[in-house]
Order: structure tokens, then sequence, then C-alpha cells
């Protein structure tokens, strides 16, 4: 579940300061959605734009859906959040009367700080609909309202708050006169009773092609699973839509032909030379957005199937078993009808999923081509070579040339398939869409909860017309199909690989380093991880990689290339440095270090040293019993990746920009964590064992990010995500520093009913800086 924000709650004895409360809070959460909302149409904005080779410079405020709501208009997805957001604030003030067996409560538990955070805003409104004299076996509060009668009373005056909440300009915190009057003459299409949305669940299945609105008070009084359900499957729709527009314009031709395959080799060019396997890719925008793209899509496929394990079960409680007055009875009646999930993601007309939205069909019962990328970022189907007479040159297996119109020459997948001898070379990697763990980390990794599954991709590589080029067999909705890709496309799917996978190991080892307690299990897997990344990197650089680089004169290296293909998050939780080139010669070959051991090691070498350094100072426990249970009872690693940051690319300045003005200068994570590791010349007459170990020590203090965790949505609950990335103190110091210091309450006026909102929106400067700053993440 997201975070949502909640005022501090005391003093609830009346109706009044009940109703305050809910005003304040639901009207703080907009304010700042708002200007979420804000930035993250600036940033798909830039992507579009990018796209198309044009440059758009971040702004903290997109001019486009600001000029909407000058014009009297809330944008319609937003409008959607702040349905959203109202069925959420309504959650809590039920969630006092639901009983142990509400399903909601079983599926969706917050993280623990959401939990205890909530449940003492959950007991403050319990005690207050407990404390009626003379009650029934309802709950009532000391007027005698029971829950429902009192939010049929006062919700139109929290959906009011909210509204007015958006004539507040997020930059300066000052109300716009202009905007709230505009706002205000719009009252007759935003008030409570007549405010819609286009589209969503629309309640007949039989109606194809029916166009539907949804009102405000049916949405927020359905069950919770299935408003998040609707609002997990807009949201991914609508980025899904994005995000494929944006791939096909950076890796396919204006004939749907392919130009660039999804690693970024130029599938027009002739493939570089084996010296040039160090040179940036002349495709790097396509590469860098499938890889967010894959990331993206294999995190909202595991969300959906866990999404569809709850469907059955939640369907039949809330359509065939609900009591009380707390849903919407006529929804829950028309709910009998979808008895799947895909019955009832098919119902949501008129918005991003539906069929004729001019991008790709969206087909939850096709989930291969859903969750797939619709080929776009599929490896080249072609390679461009040198022919001579008809046959290819080079050394390795030589074939009949294929010629274009346009006179190149090139090779197909037949050409290469029938190439000849091959080399095996094994590529393990961490993946979370299965459950199973191949190869020599079966045993070693299954239980130490570091990965949720392993697989072992099987690469035969040859020699073909002089390049090397290297084949997976995987299957696909097709059945067996065969991918192709150059040494230089492998190289780099290994590195990324194994930056993320080893940033997943530290997380998870340096916890339990700094609280002394670990489990042999975690140990042998990170052990057998090690081994088998240095027998790969081994195989790879012995065979092609010193090869290539001999006749390398141009200063391309692998520290330049690592430079321009990881992205800065994963090089600085990996090894506390901002840019590899200073990890590698301030660390790895410090000039001390390197005069003593004669020796120079490279980036992946080094980064493997130090890694088992770190787990030969793992704690674990000798008790054979204990050691059992702690393997069982092991936490599963949370996932930092977005999720994986969706701005990964900002600067830091654009970063800095996303923040609201109103929350002043803020220190970010990266300027507190600011200690890196330096050669200090070894003069200790322990030698260079000791210098190691001071530099270990450095190197604990040097490295954010690598402990602790994003918030993420539990099992079966669509996710909110994270889209704010590193400008996000996400420190569990910061955290409690943030709600310590309270938003104080400042007089406003409303729009639509002055006596009773008045003076219930606090937006001064305490507010920004205090526990409110960056809660309103979704």
């Amino acid at each position: 579940r997201r975070k949502l924000y909640l005022h501090k709650i005391e003093g609830i004895t009346t109706t009044e300061s009940l109703r305050k409360w809910f005003i304040e809070t639901a009207a703080i959460e907009t304010f700042f959605a708002w200007h979420k909302y804000k930035v993250d149409k600036e940033i798909e904005e830039k992507e579009k734009q990018a796209a198309q080779g044009k440059v758009h410079e971040l702004k903290d405020d997109n001019e486009e859906a600001q000029k909407q709501l000058n014009d009297g208009t809330i944008p319609e997805d937003f409008k959607r959040q702040m349905f959203y957001t109202l069925g959420d604030y309504r959650d809590i003030l039920f969630s006092g009367s639901n009983d142990s067996k509400n399903s909601v409560k079983d599926i969706f538990s917050g993280d623990k700080e959401m939990v205890e955070r909530e449940k003492k805003i959950k007991d403050a409104i319990n005690n207050y609909f407990n404390s009626g004299k003379g009650q029934d076996s309802e709950k009532k509060s000391p007027d005698g309202q029971t829950p429902d009668k009192w939010w049929d009373q006062n919700a139109k005056y929290i959906w009011q708050g909210m509204i007015c909440a958006l004539s507040y300009d997020t930059k300066t915190q000052e109300k716009d006169e202009e905007l709230h009057k505009t706002l205000t003459k719009m009252e007759a299409k935003n008030n409570y009773q007549s405010v819609t949305f286009e589209g969503g669940f629309h309640g007949d299945k039989t109606a194809k092609n029916a166009t539907t609105t949804t009102k405000l008070d049916d949405f927020a009084s359905r069950p919770q699973y299935f408003r998040w359900l609707e609002e997990w499957a807009h949201e991914f729709c609508r980025k899904r839509i994005h995000k494929l527009d944006i791939i096909k314009k950076d890796c396919m031709d204006d004939t749907g032909g392919k130009k660039c395959s999804g690693d970024g080799l130029n599938c027009d060019e002739p493939v570089p030379k084996k010296e040039d396997i160090f040179k940036p890719f002349l495709c790097p925008t396509c590469a860098k957005h499938c890889r967010k793209y894959k990331k993206w899509i294999e995190k909202k496929k595991e969300e959906f199937t866990e999404q569809e394990k709850a469907y059955d079960g939640q369907q039949k409680r809330d359509a065939e078993s609900n009591t009380g007055a707390t849903n919407n009875k006529e929804f829950l009646e028309k709910l009998k009808q979808y008895e799947s999930i895909h019955l009832f993601l098919d119902s949501l007309k008129n918005g991003p999923c539906k069929n004729d939205n001019g991008s790709s069909t969206v087909d939850f019962n096709k989930e291969d081509e859903t969750f797939g990328h619709e080929n776009y970022c599929d490896p080249c189907p072609k390679f461009k070579v040198e022919c001579n007479g008809g046959f290819c040159t080079g050394g390795g297996t030589q074939v009949k040339c294929n010629v274009k119109n346009n006179g190149s020459a090139y090779i197909t997948a037949s050409d290469i398939e029938n190439g000849g001898d091959s080399t095996e070379i094994n590529m393990l990697v961490s993946d979370d869409s299965t459950k199973k763990f191949e190869g020599d980390l079966n045993e070693a990794c299954k239980r130490a909860n570091i990965f949720e599954g392993i697989k072992e991709n099987k690469w035969e590589c040859r020699k073909v017309c002089g390049v090397d080029i290297c084949t997976l067999e995987k299957k696909d909705t097709n059945g067996q199909v065969k991918e192709h890709i150059i040494m230089k496309e492998f190289v780099k799917r290994w590195l990324e690989y194994f930056f993320e996978d080893y940033n997943r190991i530290r997380k998870k080892l340096k916890p339990c380093t700094n609280s002394g307690k670990g489990s042999k299990c975690i140990k042998e897997c990170v052990d057998t991880w090690i081994t088998e990344k240095r027998k790969e990197w081994k195989n790879i650089n012995s065979t092609y990689l010193k090869k290539y680089t001999k006749l390398n004169h141009d200063g391309n290296n692998l520290i330049n290339f690592l430079e321009t293909l990881i992205p800065g998050n994963d090089v600085k939780k990996a090894t506390g440095h901002k840019k590899i080139r200073d990890f590698e010669s301030k660390v790895c070959n410090c000039p001390e270090t390197s005069k003593q051991k004669d020796e120079k090691k490279d980036i992946i070498d080094c980064l493997l040293h130090r890694l088992r350094k770190k787990a030969e100072s793992y704690p674990t426990q000798t008790s054979v019993e204990n050691q059992a249970q702690t393997c069982e009872n092991s936490t599963p690693l949370e996932d930092d990746d977005e999720h994986f940051l969706e701005e990964e690319d900002q600067t830091p300045d654009e970063a800095k920009n996303m923040i609201p003005k109103i929350c002043g200068e803020m220190t970010t994570t990266e300027e507190q964590t600011n200690t890196q590791e330096t050669c200090t010349p070894t003069v200790d007459p322990s030698g260079p064992k000791k210098a190691e170990e001071e530099e270990e020590k450095e190197e604990d203090g040097a490295s954010p990010g690598s402990s602790g965790g994003e918030d993420t949505a539990p099992p079966g609950a669509p996710s909110r995500e994270k889209d704010q990335g590193d400008q996000v103190p996400d420190t569990e110091s910061e955290t409690k520093a943030n709600e310590e210091v309270l938003p104080a309450t400042a007089p406003a006026d409303q729009p639509l009913d002055p006596t009773i909102l008045q003076t219930t929106i606090p937006f001064g400067v305490a507010l920004a800086l205090g526990s409110i700053a960056f809660l309103f993440l979704k």
C-alpha cells in the first residue's frame, strides 16, 4: 500500500474535530500529489521529446497540466487519483469497524512503519465511535452516529477540502485567488454529488463497446481490493502505452523495421570491429529504455500474478458474503458476473486499457503479449558484414552473403545456426519470474532469500564471418526460439546482471554484518555466487576480451564502457563512489598497494575480491538447530529497484528541481553521505593486509543505499509507483525525523462551505519540512 499523509490525530471528541482531521489530512495529501503529478508529466514530456531528437529542460511544474487547472478543468488522470485518495481515507474511517476476517486486512498489510502509524489513527477513531452512551451493539459516536452515517454527512466536506488544496501554488504555498474563484465557479461539475471520471468498471459484461463514467460516491464505497485493482490496471495500461511509444521511436524505423537492438546495437551499421568492443553503442537510448522497460514489465507481471491468485477468494467474499453498510451493494451485485480477474479487467471501459486506444491492445488473457515488449527490444534480425565475391570475409565459418537492394551484405539467423563449432558460455542471472534455482546455485541459494530465483542461460558462441555471435535458445508464445547477439552485446548483458545481483547481495549482507547475526545459508549462497562469477568472467576475459583489446589503441577500455553502461545509482551502491574510475584508481589499484602487490586488478575481479572479504567476516550461527531455524526464517530481500529508478538519467540539478519549492533547500542522502574511500599510503608495519582492512571499513561508511529498502506493495497489492528516485531521503533516521516535526495550521478559506472548512488546511513551511515532506509519494 502507498504511504498516505496521516496528520497527527489527537483530541478527537466531536464530529467537528474528526471532520477537521480528515479535511486537513486529505487536503495536504492532494496538495503534494498534485505537485508529483506535474513532475511525472514533465518527465514523460522529456522522454517524448528526447525520442523525437529534441531537448526538453525539466521544470518543477508541468505547464499543460497547470493550464488545464487554471481553466477550471482538473486533468482526468489526476481526478482519478483524487477518487483513489478519498476512497483510501474512507477505508481509514471504517477500518475500526471491520472484523478480523475482513479480506482487505488479510491481503493488504503495509510495512511496519505504516502499520504503526495507521494503528494510532484507527485506535483514535475506534475510541470515538465507541464512546456513545447507552449504545446498542452498533458502534456509535457521542452524538449517536455510526461510521457510515458520519461518512454520508461529511464526505462532501473532505472532497471540498481536496478541491480547495488545488488552489494553492505548489511553489509558494500561497493561495491563488484567481484559481480559487475559477474552481468555485466549476462547483456544479466538481462537487461531491456530480463529479465523475471517464471509464471504469462498467458492470455489464455483454456491453463490449459501451462508454461509461464513474461517480465519486459509487467508486469510494467499493471494496478496497477492487478500487486498487482498477487503479493498478489504469496506471499499468497508461504507462505501458507511454513506454512502448518511446521505445518504438527509439528502436524501430519508419517502416516498422528494426533500427536498433534492445542492447543498443545499430542494425543498419556494419558489425563493430573486435577492437571496438568497449566503444559506446550507437543506439544508447534504445538500450536504456528497453532495460528500464524490461525491469518495469517484469515487476508488473509479478504483481498481476499475485492479483490473479487473490482475486478468486476476494470476489467470492465480497460478491456473496458482504454484510453491513460499508460497501456499494449495487457494485457487489454486479460483481457476481465477474468470476475471473480477466473478466473484471476487461470491463474497464474508455480508459487506456480499451482495445481501440490507438496503440497496442492489452488483453490480460494473453499474458505473454501484454507483459511483453511488442518485439521492439529484440536483437537485430540480421548482421551487416563484409563480403567479397558473394561470400563473407573474416575468420571462422564463411557463408554466402545476402544482399539488400542498396547493395549492403548481411547474414541472417539461419546462416548463424549453421555456422559450425561452438563454445558454451553459461550465465547465471537472477530471475524473479521463476521460483526455481538452476545450475550450481540451486542448493546454495534456494533458502538464502537473496534471490527469488536463478536461471542458467546457456549460450552457444561461434565465429561466423569473423564475428563472434552467441545464441540462446528460449521459449516464447510460438514455442522454442533462438536469440542471436554479438559478443559486445553479450558482455554488456553480463555486466548489467553482475551489478544488479552484486548489489542485491551487498544489501542482504550489510544488516546482518552490522547486527552480528547471520546465517550459514546466506554465506554459502554468496560464496558460491562469487565462485561462479569468477569462472564466468575468466572465461569471457581469456577467450574474448584479452584478444579483442590487444588491438585497442584508442583508450577505450572496460572502465570507459561501464561508465556509459551502468546507471550511476548502481555504481554508487556497488563501489561507494560516483564514478567507477575513482573506485578503480583509488581502491582497486591504489598506487601504494599496487606497488606492493605488483599487480593490477580489473574492476570485476576487484569487486569480487572485496565481496569475498565481506563474506569471510559475515557472522554465522554455530548451533545446527539455530542454523536450520535461521535459514527457514530468513527475511526475503525487498527489491529496491521501482522499484528501479524511473529517472536514473536525471542530473543532480534536475532531481533537485523536482522537490516542491515549499520544502526549501533539501539536503539529499547523497550530500549527507559523502565519505569515500581514497588511497592512503600504507606505512603500517602490518602491510597490505592491514591497508585492505582499513579500506573495507571505509567502504562500509561510503556505500549509501546498500542497506534497507524502498517501501513496496505486499503480495497481492497493486503497486503504487515511487517515481521520484534518488531525491527521496529514505533512511530510517530521516523518516523518523520527518515524523517528529508536526505541521502548523494556517487559516485557509474553502470554496464551498467556509463555516465548516475554515482553518482546516495547514500549508506552513513547518508542514513542508515535517512529516508530510515525502509521504505523498505514490
